[in-house]
C-alpha cells in the first residue's frame, strides 16, 4: 500500500475485510463483522478516507467475493437497492 498509495480499494469478502481491519483503526468494525446484513443494515460497507497504521489513506467498499455472489448478493442493502444493484451503487459512490 505504501508503494502503490491507492485511492480506492475494492474489498473482496469478509476474510481480506478482517485483515484489513488489524491495520487501521477506522475498519473496527469489519474486525467483528459477523455478517453483510449487519454490515448494511449499519451502513458500514463503504468508507471513506481510511487512514492506515503506514499513515497511507484511502477509500475502501466491501463486496460479496466473486465465489460466493451467486448465493449472497442478493442480500446486499444499500441506499435504497437491493442485490447487485446496491453494490454498483457502493462503488459509484466512490467514484
Amino acid at each position: 500500500m505504501e508503494v502503490q498509495r491507492p485511492e480506492l480499494i475494492l474489498v473482496l469478502g469478509k476474510e481480506p475485510s478482517r485483515f484489513l481491519s488489524s491495520l487501521s483503526p477506522d475498519l473496527s468494525f469489519w474486525k467483528k463483522n459477523q455478517s453483510f446484513a449487519k454490515l448494511d443494515e449499519v451502513d458500514e460497507q463503504v468508507k471513506r478516507k481510511v487512514k492506515f497504521n503506514n499513515e497511507v489513506e484511502c477509500d475502501l467498499v466491501l463486496l460479496t467475493h466473486p465465489s460466493f455472489r451467486p448465493v449472497n448478493v442478493h442480500r446486499r442493502r444499500y441506499n435504497g437497492e437491493e442485490g447487485h444493484p446496491a453494490e454498483i451503487e457502493m462503488i459509484k459512490q466512490l467514484k
